[in-house]
């Protein structure tokens, strides 16, 4: 495991909360990571600040990519979480585009 992945954990031997997000503190923490950097669930969960009950749910709605079995651990690989965040705001801004050229069009 590298230092990086480590430091992306929350703290959770000493039992110290976890300081509350910067702006950008998701994707900087994915982006150090490399491409082929395979993330376990916990870690996933600590780099997303959520629980791993969270992280299960954000699947199911398509918020995150499927996941792969790695032996007992469910896994994903760090490029594949990038490429579908970068898909999703994507097309969030199409939708919102097309969203306001509508609008504007229904102006009188």
């Amino acid at each position: 495991m590298t230092n990086e992945v480590k430091f992306l954990r929350p703290n959770i031997e000493t039992e110290q909360p976890t300081p509350p997000p910067q702006p950008g503190l998701l994707i900087e923490g994915l982006a150090h990571l490399h491409a082929a950097a395979i993330i376990d669930e916990q870690t996933l969960a600590g780099i997303l600040r959520v629980n791993r009950r969270t992280i299960r749910r954000m699947v199911d709605r398509g918020e995150l990519p499927a996941a792969f079995k790695l032996g007992r651990r469910t896994t994903w690989l760090a490029g594949r979480i990038v490429q579908h965040l970068d898909r999703a705001g994507q097309a969030a801004e199409h939708r919102a585009e097309a969203d306001d050229a509508r609008f504007r069009a229904q102006r009188p």
